[in-house]
């Protein structure tokens, strides 16, 4: 697939493309020909109707410096269609609309964020969005509970007979449901088995305190002075919860609390987001979520939320938008009336709508 510039007008081939256009900010150079190759891709989900939509990764442009004969076009092979050859194909077989922006001015292609990979701009998404509430995970969010949570799950499986591996621990116990990591590690274990387990793991992390991250009460503090809904998600069970919030003196302070009872599916899945979303009566794509862990990030960027990963830049892979170690360097700045800018250590700003 390819989209073409010619003179004054944006040639597309391919389907779903116009409202590819519509949902990304693009700015093309007067250039004699500019050609996009569209072979590697994201499939993402529209806002509303979960269609899928192909986004250009910018940064593969080229432009072509052969001379061309107005109103043809050229489709190149592609790495996806390797055996397709080079051909020709008049305008009137592709689609075009022309663009808004007044020749004369050359401006560069928009270059994806160098911390995101995955070509997701988020910057470009930032400025053109609004968000109305922001959700949090608990564990890797809120508290310092990964030794915790290790501690535990490593000496109760011991006791099986069963030791848990460094890769096991990041991949089946961090961000996921007890009942999903309990049914991988010991999926020959009787249920009974299977409930004693959960519970032993359970009571040790209830009575077990934890440190909180790095500036969260902070801003969860500014969050509430902004009049800035929030809310809490996690895979965690109702007396922990307790347990953690009454911890942090932050008890009664979430507008909704998604705990793993409220969902059938929990996270990678994305229900647990959309359901905290639904409960605040927005869609996803208007919350921001901070999630420390792999299935927390794809359970967030699957719902349609901004993700920002609270730890290192591997969590971009896996759809985060941009990531930092704590909350010490996000700051709030007040723009217009209801609305605040948060400031993130590398600079981009998300806008945030203050109710009430």
């Amino acid at each position: 697939m390819a989209l073409v510039a010619i003179g004054d007008a944006v040639t597309f081939v391919g389907e779903n493309i116009s409202e590819m256009a519509s949902q990304i900010s693009m700015t093309w150079r007067p250039v004699e020909e500019l050609h996009i190759d569209l072979s590697e891709f994201v499939t993402w989900r529209a806002k509303d109707s979960g269609a899928p939509v192909m986004r250009a990764l910018i940064d593969s442009a080229q432009e072509v410096r052969a001379p061309i004969r107005p109103g043809v076009s050229h489709v190149e092979s592609s790495p996806m269609n390797p055996r397709r050859p080079k051909k020709r194909r008049s305008s009137s077989e592709v689609c075009s609309f022309h663009r808004s922006r007044p020749r004369g001015r050359r401006v560069p292609a928009p270059k994806p964020d160098s911390r995101n990979p995955s070509g997701i701009f988020p910057h470009m998404s930032a400025a053109r969005s609004r968000f109305s509430a922001v959700l949090f995970d608990m564990d890797g969010v809120l508290i310092h509970s990964k030794p915790v949570v290790e501690h535990s799950w490593r000496k109760v499986a011991l006791s099986h007979g069963r030791h848990i591996s460094d890769q096991e621990m990041h991949e089946l116990v961090h961000g996921r449901p007890g009942s999903y990591t309990v049914n991988a590690l010991f999926p020959n274990a009787s249920a009974e088995e299977k409930q004693e387990i959960r519970n032993r793991v359970e009571s040790i992390e209830e009575r077990t305190p934890c440190a909180s991250i790095a500036g969260v009460e902070k801003h969860i503090q500014s969050l509430a002075e902004y009049r800035i809904r929030f809310g809490l998600v996690t895979s965690g069970w109702q007396v922990r919860i307790e347990f953690v919030l009454q911890s942090l003196g932050l008890a009664g302070r979430f507008a909704v609390i998604v705990n793993r009872d409220d969902v059938s599916r929990g996270k990678p899945d994305p229900e647990p987001y959309l359901l905290a979303a639904s409960r605040l009566g927005l869609p996803a794509s208007e919350t921001i979520v901070y999630e420390d862990s792999l299935s927390g990030v794809r359970s967030a960027a699957g719902a349609g939320a901004y993700c920002v990963g609270i730890g290192g830049e591997e969590l971009l892979e896996s759809g985060a938008r941009t990531a930092v170690p704590d909350f010490t360097g996000i700051t709030f700045q007040p723009r217009s009336p209801g609305e605040v800018a948060m400031r993130f250590p590398a600079g981009h700003e998300l806008l945030m709508a203050c109710s009430g």
